[in-house]
């Protein structure tokens, strides 16, 4: 039960990689597949799942190490479809917080999936400020994301600059909220 990494590059190529669940303390791996990513002007599609990191003292290693991955995809321009699966060290935001870059000066991005990742309020803020440079996403899958509805009126802002979008799915999630705040939200989203 390792995580997985799956990626495909622009030829058609399939590639897949199993990591450990938990990172060695002495480990540098995850760091140097971030770079590897980052250099890499093939990559069109990746799929990062299962990677789980508990807030503890003794994760502070994993947590640095996870953030200097993230900081190798933000510096790749080839990737346009992007998933994450099943990742629970998103849902504080701090890691989609690393990850702003990639959404800002990654043009090809296309398709972004955050899939049973827990968001909540806190994932979906950071997330949300993310998005604001994302403009030429044409699809978002965010379900099963403990979403709720004043969370889903931050994501609406975001995207409305976002003239390109053409599916949002957020299955799974509670959007109503109070007085139903994320159904009307995304109704003016559908009206612009």
């Amino acid at each position: 039960g390792g995580s997985r990494l799956h990626w495909k590059n622009i030829h058609g190529h399939h590639h897949c990689g199993a990591f450990p669940r938990r990172l060695s303390h002495h480990s540098s791996s995850w760091s140097e597949v971030g770079k590897e990513i980052g250099k890499n002007k093939h990559l069109h599609k990746m799929v990062v799942g299962g990677l789980r990191v508990v807030n503890t003292i003794s994760s502070v290693r994993e947590h640095e190490q996870l953030e200097l991955f993230c900081k190798g995809i933000n510096t790749n321009r080839s990737i346009a479809d992007f998933t994450i699966l099943n990742c629970h060290f998103v849902n504080d935001g701090s890691m989609l917080q690393v990850l702003e870059p990639f959404f800002e000066k990654n043009h090809r991005l296309s398709s972004l999936g955050i899939r049973r990742c827990n968001l909540g309020s806190a994932g979906i803020c950071s997330l949300s400020s993310s998005l604001i440079h994302a403009r030429f996403i044409k699809k978002i899958d965010l379900s099963n994301n403990n979403i709720d509805g004043d969370s889903i009126r931050e994501l609406v802002k975001a995207l409305y600059l976002n003239h390109d979008l053409e599916e949002l799915n957020l299955a799974g999630n509670s959007i109503g909220g109070e007085n139903n705040a994320g159904c009307l939200a995304l109704a003016a989203l559908l009206q612009k």
